[in-house]
């Protein structure tokens, strides 16, 4: 099976041009695919989402539900990601396109499994895997504060933005694991000579000094 599947992954800047890139000859290059896309009611992945479809995939978009444990309480924030998701899927189905859409928290088995289960239920296959979903809730020094000594403005004595702990283990957690999970249970679904592309980021080959563990899990 792995020696019909491509990996790959794309850096985020260059998504937009790649995407935009396909010429009139190669529409409806994806007829008869099914895609599935992580986190794509917005953003980069929602153009991804669009022009896997336009080029004639049927696609499933998802976005996650809370985006922290903290803020599972609030109750009208989980509803606004469900209205992210309609809305996502009436745009593009109002576009012509053939696109179905779930929540879904990839860090979750549930989530990944209905995931799946929604791609096979509505369209009878997986072709692609877009693994687009990734979060930063840390923004702050990698390491110790003495890489700010170079920094005069900065008093050492008042930097408190450190990265936690907790935070390195969500992003590793939802940036890292989480994808491969996501491929481990996709894999034994999608079609002979099939895709599986990770959306990488700049942060991955120019780390940020603030965002080391995000550029360490892209």
């Amino acid at each position: 099976m792995f020696a019909n599947l491509r990996l790959s992954a794309l850096r985020a800047p260059n998504t937009a041009r790649l995407m935009s890139s396909s010429s009139s000859a190669n529409k409806r290059s994806l007829a008869d695919k099914v895609a599935v896309v992580t986190a794509s009611t917005d953003g980069i992945g929602f153009a991804v989402a669009r022009r896997l479809a336009k080029d004639g995939a049927r696609v499933v978009v998802s976005s996650r539900s809370v985006f922290t444990r903290y803020l599972r309480p609030f109750q009208p924030f989980v509803r606004r990601k469900r209205e992210n998701v309609e809305k996502a899927v009436q745009t593009l189905q109002s576009e012509g396109l053939t696109v179905s859409g779930v929540v879904c928290h990839v860090s979750k088995h549930e989530d990944r499994k209905r995931l799946l289960d929604q791609a096979l239920k509505d369209f009878g296959a997986v072709d692609i895997l877009v693994s687009n979903a990734a979060v930063n809730p840390a923004f702050g020094l990698f390491l110790d504060v003495f890489f700010l000594s170079s920094l005069p403005y900065l008093s050492l004595t008042s930097v408190s933005f450190q990265t936690s702990e907790d935070a390195f283990d969500k992003i590793l957690s939802l940036n890292v694991k989480s994808a491969f999970m996501l491929t481990k249970e996709f894999v034994p679904h999608i079609r002979r000579n099939g895709s599986i592309v990770y959306m990488s980021s700049i942060g991955a080959y120019q780390p940020f000094a603030l965002i080391g563990a995000y550029s360490v899990a892209k």
